[in-house]
């Protein structure tokens, strides 16, 4: 077996899963190199032979799939085997893996036992490849003169005098630089040099000066790893060289000539660039990269330090664009990005950079600025051309961009602070209404950071006893009764603050944590259903829970409240669901069809904040619609202002005509409730008859349920005779 060191390649960005690994193998006598991303490795597997290679999946700038399908894609590289390390284990990325050109994977956390196994085969059979390698090469080294040895060199061979004649040359020489032997022992090496390296060479006639600095130019030019140099041959054309250059001495010790060997790296480096430009440039759009953006605006910060120039960051964002992706298909998608991409390039000036950063975001550098007024137009230029409408496999579209700008003109600003910036403009961009700009302001930085902690913090409250539900009762007047409760999920923290629904729903909706949030709620209430069902006060009685556009459009939402109630033994009927109408009219084809799943059920649903949105009448029939609840901003709105009364007369009117229930939340005044028994709106809910109670003040109202609020229910019945009132339709109060 070789003596050697056999080498392996731990690919990694994180330093300790790499110091991790390394501890694993410290047993196994192999000599171990680290790369900290995809690059890096890229770099390695140029000037080394691996024997193995473990390649980490998640990686900023190219990943582990990337780089390995980069490794491939160069015939040198195929025969080296890459395990990879990864901590996903489904199926659908194991065969991602292999697809990618993987041999082999381990899972995280690594089974130290399973990857010394491992690495030991891979090691045993690459010593065995190489033990035979050389063996061929010893048998070779034999059986041939040496005379034969150089003629079958792979290199080519020249010796030279002092001057630099050549005075022997092998066929692969005579092969790479386009000549015959007995033409080429007639030249002098010089000739070979391009324009730049001929140069360089001190052409006076004394003999010693020539071969000197012929022999300084050529060692000290090999020694450089510079893979730049070029030589020409005899017909003219230019290669890429590597060569070395060893001086010959007679037995005093005198310079009497030189063997240069060299070889043409034009292929090697055509794969060089071709490495560094699919590590640095998008395949898709041939802009930038995320990795190369980074290395750019690095430098470009550094720059504008120096020089106390104007650096200015655009992030854009396409409007809408999955819904190309997901109506049009990602082929389309693909053709739009490449379109906006070479929009963008038009766009800016020569010298600025613009990359793709990801999916459908993309990034601009502008350099030397000279004031705003020259941002903006680039950034209005942007808008306007991406505007433009695209044929996309003869679909004709149009779409727009959100951009975000950053000023870099506070030089402690590191490169994550002035992405951040840029990034947080942009999605302002995006809430105030989407195809527009926004330049960076320190507000936004702070309801970031809000949102931020908000995110991180309701992660622990999930896990914690933070959160809680409490409900309120929904009254008929008729009835004089409770009829219903609505869950309302209250969030105060370890630190005893209460951080209200408006604030961290929307950042649950946004950051996906609404569906881990939405499946807790509706355990807590089927829980509480559950020891409530028995109770007499809450016989015919169901519970409203609130849901999200995102819950409902993950699909299979029917199946997972379904599988919650059976767990639970819950009857459907037990259990109500209120949308708002942005949710309801957001992806309508699949919210009818979950809807009507959970109403066959026998779950009932309404629409929260009616009056608010854009339901169409036409909506409204096609969705099983159990109750509208009018929006409690019309209902503060009773007494002053006779456009919002108007309002709550309309909807009770659809309401009449579709059959459908009529719920008035926000109710907290006499007169509030005397208008909406004038007008027959028997359903109210608001503070009038009770505030929000938790689950302890819930159970004791359900338990006098023949008691409760009817105080109130007196004091409104008193309020309606002293003022003469009657409804517009039948129905008395009791």
């Amino acid at each position: 077996m070789p003596t050697y060191l056999s080498k392996i390649l731990i690919v990694d960005d994180q330093a300790a899963n790499r110091l991790a690994i390394k501890y694993m193998l410290e047993k196994i006598n192999i000599k171990i190199f680290e790369a900290a991303s995809g690059k890096q490795a890229l770099s390695l597997i140029l000037k080394h032979d691996f024997a193995v290679i473990l390649m980490d999946v998640v990686m900023p700038g190219l990943d582990g799939y990337e780089t390995i399908r980069l490794i491939h894609s160069t015939e040198r590289f195929q025969q080296i085997p890459i395990v990879m390390v990864t901590s996903y284990g489904t199926k659908e990325q194991y065969i991602k893996a292999y697809e990618a050109g993987a041999v082999d994977y381990v899972t995280k956390p690594v089974e130290p036992i399973v990857l010394t196994n491992k690495i030991n085969q891979f090691v045993e059979l690459s010593q065995q490849r190489e033990a035979a390698q050389i063996a061929q090469r010893e048998q070779a080294m034999v059986a041939a003169s040496m005379e034969g040895l150089l003629n079958s060199a792979g290199e080519g061979i020249l010796g030279i005098n002092l001057t630099g004649e050549i005075t022997f040359a092998n066929p692969k020489a005579c092969a790479l630089l386009h000549a015959r032997k007995e033409k080429l022992t007639q030249k002098n090496i010089q000739i070979f040099f391009t324009s730049a390296a001929s140069q360089e060479i001190n052409t006076e006639p004394d003999t010693e000066a020539l071969s000197t600095n012929i022999f300084k130019l050529l060692r000290r030019k090999s020694s450089l790893t510079d893979t730049n140099e070029r030589w020409m041959t005899v017909t003219g054309e230019t290669f890429y060289v590597e060569y070395s250059c060893e001086i010959i001495r007679n037995n005093k010790g005198q310079q009497i000539g030189g063997v240069v060997t060299f070889q043409n790296i034009s292929e090697r480096k055509a794969i060089e660039d071709r490495l560094t430009r699919l590590a640095n440039y998008d395949p898709l759009t041939n802009l930038a990269n995320r990795a190369y953006f980074h290395d750019t605006l690095t430098k470009a910060m550094a720059r504008s330090r120096r020089t106390d120039s104007k650096l200015v960051l655009l992030f854009l964002d396409l409007d809408h664009f999955k819904d190309i992706n997901d109506n049009l298909g990602h082929d389309a998608g693909d053709l739009l990005l490449k379109i906006v991409s070479r929009r963008i390039n038009q766009c800016i000036r020569e010298g600025d950079v613009a990359a793709r950063i990801g999916g459908d975001e993309f990034a601009v550098i502008i350099y030397d600025i000279d004031s705003l007024t020259g941002v903006v137009q680039i950034a209005e230029k942007i808008i306007t051309t991406v505007n433009q409408p695209v044929d996309l496999f003869g679909t004709d579209i149009t779409t727009s961009t959100s951009i975000g700008i950053a000023i870099f003109d506070d030089y402690k600003t590191n490169l994550d602070e002035l992405v951040k910036a840029a990034d947080i403009a942009m999605y302002t961009a995006k809430t105030n209404g989407r195809n527009r700009y926004q330049f960076f302001k320190q507000k936004m930085q702070q309801r970031a950071t809000k949102k931020s902690r908000i995110q991180v913090t309701l992660a622990q409250a999930l896990d914690g006893n933070e959160l809680s539900i409490s409900y309120q009762p929904k009254i008929s007047l008729k009835k004089s009764r409770v009829i219903g409760l609505e869950a309302l999920i209250r969030w105060t923290n370890s630190n005893g603050e209460i951080i209200a629904p408006k604030d961290f729903i929307p950042v649950a909706e946004e950051s996906g944590q609404i569906h881990a949030l939405g499946e807790w709620v509706f355990e807590r209430v089927c829980r509480q259903i559950k020891s409530w069902q028995d109770l007499p006060g809450f016989d015919g009685l169901s519970i409203s829970i609130n849901i999200s556009a995102l819950q409902l459009k993950a699909g299979g939402f029917h199946r997972q409240v379904e599988g919650i109630l059976n767990k639970h033994e819950i009857e459907p009927g037990r259990l109500e669901l209120e949308l708002t109408e942005t949710a309801i009219m957001s992806k309508p084809l699949i919210t009818a069809r979950e809807l009507h799943f959970l109403h066959e059920l026998g779950i009932g649903i309404s629409i929260d904040d009616f009056g608010t949105g854009y339901t169409s009448l036409n909506y409204l029939k096609r969705f099983p619609i159990d109750a509208l609840k009018i929006d409690q901003r019309f209902i503060s709105a009773i007494g002053l202002d006779d456009r919002d009364e108007d309002v709550i007369k309309i909807v009770m009117a659809i309401g009449r005509t579709l059959g459908i229930d009529v719920i008035a939340e926000g109710v907290e005044t006499n007169a509030q409730l005397a208008f909406l028994y004038s007008i027959d709106c028997d359903l109210v809910q608001g503070y009038f008859f009770s505030e929000p109670l938790d689950q302890q003040g819930t159970t004791k109202m359900l338990e006098a349920i023949g008691t409760t609020y009817s105080d109130r229910f007196d004091n409104f019945k008193r309020y309606i005779n002293d003022n003469n009132l009657q409804p517009l339709h039948a129905g008395k109060l009791h």
